[in-house]
C-alpha cells in the first residue's frame, strides 16, 4: 500500500481506496470475516493517509460519538465499532475522495467559463493594442512583415503604417 502524503494528491487517494476496496471485497468474497482483518488493516491504513484527512476522520469519530451520546444509546459498544470499524474509514476516504474531486472538476469548469468570457469580451482593439505593444518590445520596424494566425485576423489597416 503506497502512502499518500498530500491530501491534494487526488491520484493517489483515489488509488489507496481503490486498491484497499478492492482488496476487502476480495476477502469478503472469499469468506474472511472483516474482524479478522480489520485489526491490522485499520492502524496502516490511517498510517498510509495524508495526516489532515486523518485528523479529519477522527474529529468526525467524536462527533458521532458525541450524537450517539446525546441520543442515549450504548456509547461503549458503538464507539468502539466506529473506531474499529474499516467500512467507516472507507466511507469516510471515499467521500473525501469524492469530494475532493467534484471540488477540482468545479474549479477546472469555473476557469474555462473565464477564459471564455475574457475571449468574447476582447474587442479588435485590444488585439491590435497588444499587437502593437509586442512589436515595441521586440524591435520589429516598420518595413517588418508580421504574420500569425491572431495578426493576420485582424480587419484593420496594418501595423507597420
Amino acid at each position: 500500500m503506497q502512502p499518500v502524503r498530500s491530501s491534494n494528491d487526488l491520484q493517489g487517494l483515489r488509488c489507496l481506496y481503490d486498491t484497499v476496496q478492492s482488496q476487502t471485497r476480495a476477502l469478503k468474497y472469499l469468506g474472511v470475516p472483516e474482524d479478522n482483518y480489520s485489526a491490522m488493516l485499520y492502524p496502516i491504513l490511517l498510517k498510509s493517509l495524508p495526516h489532515d484527512i486523518v485528523i479529519d476522520f477522527t474529529k468526525t469519530i467524536a462527533r458521532q460519538s458525541t450524537q450517539q451520546r446525546g441520543q442515549g444509546g450504548n456509547t461503549g459498544q458503538h464507539s468502539q465499532e466506529l473506531k474499529a470499524s474499516i467500512q467507516s474509514l472507507l466511507f469516510f476516504i471515499q467521500n473525501e475522495v469524492e469530494s475532493r474531486e467534484r471540488s477540482v472538476l468545479h474549479i477546472s469548469v469555473e476557469e474555462n467559463a473565464k477564459m471564455v468570457m475574457l475571449e468574447e469580451t476582447q474587442t479588435t482593439e485590444d488585439g491590435q493594442a497588444i499587437a502593437e505593444g509586442l512589436c515595441k518590445e521586440l524591435g520589429i520596424g516598420d518595413e517588418s512583415l508580421i504574420s500569425g494566425s491572431y495578426i493576420d485576423m485582424l480587419p484593420h489597416q496594418p501595423l507597420w503604417q
